[in-house]
């Protein structure tokens, strides 16, 4: 892709994400898919948990509702770039940083445990860059567990 391509994409994308329509907020346990996904991100991450103090960040967190899926003593903080979903998260005790991850670097100086990005690198333009971004934040870059069907497509890992 050119240079000037991937800009214009880019801009395109700032300028949806202003205008975007209502989406869903708040509570999924209608959403039978969503809450099996999370369940079973929940069961990925369990072996990784150290005593209650793990500091965990969800990389698109939307509404934090994995955080369900963990024990309460994790510290868990999420990025988004969606306001309406960040004051969701907020309320349920998360500490929550705006960021469009296309635009914008972190501004996220702590260092975590583990990072949590699901769904979210097949949808950048750079998801390379992204992928920086996690290697800065851990505390300690080993093997990194994968959630993401980016990594492999015929299943989630």
């Amino acid at each position: 892709m050119k240079l000037v391509e991937g800009f214009l994409l880019l801009q395109e994308r700032v300028k949806a994400m202003n205008s975007t329509p209502e989406l869903h907020y708040g509570d999924l346990s209608s959403d039978k898919y969503a809450n099996k996904r999370l369940e079973k991100y929940g069961t990925l991450l369990k072996p990784y948990l150290v005593n209650g103090k793990t500091k965990i960040l969800e990389i698109g967190c939307y509404t934090a509702n994995l955080r369900s899926f963990l024990p309460s003593k994790v510290e868990y903080w999420g990025i988004d770039f969606d306001d309406k979903a960040l004051e969701i998260a907020k309320k349920a005790g998360v500490k929550t940083v705006k960021c469009h991850l296309d635009v914008d670097d972190f501004s996220i100086t702590d260092n975590f445990d583990i990072i949590v990005c699901t769904e979210v690198l097949e949808h950048l333009i750079n998801p390379i860059k992204m992928v920086e971004n996690i290697k800065k934040l851990m505390k300690n870059w080993s093997e990194p567990l994968k959630l993401d069907r980016f990594f492999d497509s015929d299943r989630m890992v």
